[in-house]
């Protein structure tokens, strides 16, 4: 007999393909606990831990080009891989050997390797002359300039943090003449 109890199998109740888990009950025998499907079906504790999604952990850009260079073209472990040595020696940004020295990253990269990713997508940020009120533009000739905001009809008026830092306005995160906010 199949007695249903509302709950989650290890705080989960996706499975792959959508189903979920709606019940279970301990069976008299050696397989352990059986699970309710939504489709009717019942499946095993053991069938249950294969069956479920896991989410890909999201990597920044610059962490997610590395690790393919690491595993398409180079031919090393994923020890090697997270080392700061290694990473230097093979011209990483500072930023993406910091990021690696989270212990907390360090898990994130692992799974990434293992089980895939997703690229973070970059903030974008706009940012403004707090006394005049111009916002920081970009010509369509490459050149940038602070205009008032109906002046930049047509221009790009949100930017990475890297396309500020690579254009020569990284200061303005931290100088009290600019306000710089996140654009969702």
């Amino acid at each position: 007999m199949f007695k249903i109890q509302k709950g989650k199998y290890n705080g989960e109740t996706k499975l792959i393909g959508g189903l979920e888990i709606i019940g279970a009950s301990l069976s008299t025998d050696e397989t352990g606990v059986r699970y309710l499907l939504s489709d009717g079906s019942e499946v095993y504790e053991k069938t249950v831990s294969l069956l479920l999604e896991k989410p890909k952990v999201k990597l920044p850009k610059s962490v997610a080009d590395y690790l393919e260079v690491c595993k398409e073209n180079l031919p090393i472990s994923i020890f090697t891989a997270m080392s700061p040595t290694f990473m230097r020696k093979h011209f990483q940004e500072p930023d993406t050997i910091l990021w690696m020295k989270s212990t907390k990253n360090q898990e994130l990269f692992a799974r990434a390797w293992l089980d895939g990713y997703e690229v973070e997508e970059d903030k974008l940020y706009t940012v403004a002359i707090k006394s005049t009120g111009q916002f920081l533009h970009l010509h369509k000739e490459g050149n940038f300039g602070f205009a008032y905001i109906s002046a930049v009809f047509e221009r790009k008026t949100t930017f990475t943090k890297k396309e500020l830092i690579d254009a020569g306005f990284g200061g303005v995160f931290d100088n009290e003449m600019f306000e710089v906010e996140e654009v969702e």
